[in-house]
């Protein structure tokens, strides 16, 4: 049991950086055990509750199934069990308190053996000249213009919460919060890779964030580096980073164009999470070539892509037809390395980290590249 520690470590620091710090365990087995002690122990968060399916115990801090139910707090539910007998029946009851599930015995179970099978097919993926390039620009530019002046926070966090008819002034809060998160590990990594010695070091530097969105980032970029561009291709993401960030030391940049990549700012340092994913693979690589392109020598870029998904495809004629609101993609891992090397970089850290989620089917990777 002791084996899923680490697993259910980073189940549940993927969502804290989503902004959630309020959580619930069910049930109260062995499982569920073992996933309230690293709440505990690991992160300092107490929960919410420890729920049983019957019993409620106030020594013991244990709630029963229907004074959950009575609870109006939002939460996330860390669902452990076992025994794949009772666990249909234990989800399909949770699905009526209408918070987001974590199953996190099944998580950690499949990031042991499924996502770590190697030997799966090759995916197809399509070449394509510069006038695609330019169709397929415009047809994500399109959804996430859609998407901005609908739902701009949950397209940038997909949690229910950040949805246009739950958002309040709490949740606009965890979700700058969560973005707070994010620049510190974006510093702290700098410094492990030598990239600076100290963290203070970082005010010296300039910085490209590729994807700002509704500055949920930006915010924090704005208060450790000396200069912040922050580029999105949604006006009204932007228009609420703008709002948000009363700053002298940013500009924003919002892009119409494939063609405005090529004006990038040379940068000390790029950074992009939860953005490429967004794009079909030619644009991936496009843009981090762009990206690694505008680094000055010794710069560091710092990003996050998926590189494998079971089952996927890029057929040009197909996805340009494709009216889907909110895609996700990947670039094959040697395409990745590849385009590091054509931009003069070097690999310094690779690292499979959960940014697509835990239960997603994707393999997705962060790099930290250096500029030669």
């Amino acid at each position: 049991m002791e084996n899923y520690v680490e697993l259910i470590e980073d189940i549940i620091k993927r969502q804290i950086e989503l902004g959630n710090d309020r959580f619930v365990v069910y049930p109260a087995g062995k499982m569920g055990r073992l996933v309230k002690n690293v709440l505990n122990q690991n992160f300092g968060i107490k929960e919410l509750a420890l729920v049983d399916n019957h019993v409620s115990d106030e020594r013991l801090g244990i709630i029963s199934f229907d004074e959950l139910c009575e609870k109006e707090d939002w939460y996330v539910v860390l669902f452990s069990v076992i025994n794949t007998e009772v666990r249909d029946q234990l989800i399909a009851g949770l699905r009526g308190i209408k918070r987001p599930i974590v199953d996190v015995y099944c998580e950690c179970d499949r990031f042991k053996g499924e996502i770590f099978d190697f030997c799966n097919p090759k995916m197809r993926i399509d070449e394509v000249n510069e006038e695609q390039i330019n169709n397929l620009f415009e047809r994500t530019s399109q959804q996430w213009n859609r998407l901005g002046d609908t739902e701009p926070y949950w397209s940038v966090l997909t949690h229910r919460k950040y949805l246009s008819e739950n958002i309040n002034k709490q949740y606009i809060q965890d979700f700058y919060k969560s973005g707070k998160k994010r620049c510190d590990k974006l510093v702290k990594t700098l410094v492990r890779n030598g990239i600076i010695k100290s963290e203070i070091e970082a005010n010296q530097m300039d910085v490209t964030e590729i994807g700002c969105g509704c500055g949920r980032v930006t915010s924090a970029l704005v208060e450790r580096f000396k200069r912040v561009h922050a580029y999105d291709i949604s006006s009204g993401n932007m228009n609420i980073a703008r709002e948000y960030i009363k700053k002298d030391n940013v500009d924003f940049h919002l892009i119409k164009s494939v063609e405005d990549y090529n004006d990038l700012p040379e940068t000390d340092v790029f950074y992009t999470v939860l953005v490429l994913q967004h794009n079909v693979p030619p644009v991936i690589q496009f843009l981090l070539s762009k990206m690694m392109h505008s680094l000055r020598p010794n710069g560091a870029g710092v990003f996050q892509v998926p590189s494998y998904l079971k089952g996927y495809s890029f057929i040009y004629d197909d996805w340009i037809r494709d009216k889907s609101s909110l895609d996700m993609h990947v670039l094959p891992q040697n395409e990745i390395f590849k385009t590091i090397k054509q931009a003069g970089c070097d690999v310094l850290e690779c690292y499979m980290d959960y940014d697509t989620g835990t239960n997603s089917g994707y393999s997705s990777s962060t790099y930290v590249v250096k500029k030669n």
